[in-house]
């Protein structure tokens, strides 16, 4: 640990400007690689700054409430693969359910109806789901940040 010039105590490297027992003014005698400003070391380009952009929750609880169906919500968070396995399973769901309603002929008329129905219950799920991420919401995004 270097010392200071003045007072000769034990000072840590972050006290470079001012020493907090005495108060000199830059402590140290010379710059050595102890007493080095990090940021010397690192290689910082200026055009990554502001890049990085967190992800909301509110976004994608609304997602999740309107595009559930379509896996919108997981394609928000770049999940891709999950997204497209809950694409596919969520098209059998309304084609199975759309399909059963179908066998029970309630009216020949209303086949289209019958898809609806189906497409009309997953939009129940995923808007119960959204407001339940709204308020509850700890998710984490592919690269493993927290939404916020």
């Amino acid at each position: 640990m270097p010392k200071c010039r003045n007072c000769g105590r034990d000072i840590p490297k972050s006290d470079k400007d001012l020493c907090r027992y005495c108060g000199c003014r830059e402590p140290f005698d010379l710059v050595t690689s102890e007493t080095k400003d990090i940021t010397q070391f690192i290689d910082f380009d200026p055009s990554l700054t502001g890049k990085f952009k967190r992800k909301k929750l509110k976004t994608y609880a609304i997602l999740a409430i309107f595009f559930g169906t379509f896996a919108g919500h997981l394609f928000y968070l770049k999940k891709i693969k999950n997204a497209l396995i809950l694409l596919v399973s969520n098209l059998v769901f309304i084609g199975g359910v759309g399909a059963l309603l179908m066998l029970g002929h309630f009216s020949d008329n209303f086949y289209p109806l019958y898809w609806l129905i189906s497409f009309g219950i997953l939009f129940v799920v995923y808007l119960v789901l959204g407001i339940v991420i709204m308020y509850k919401g700890e998710v984490v995004d592919n690269e493993g940040h927290q939404l916020n």
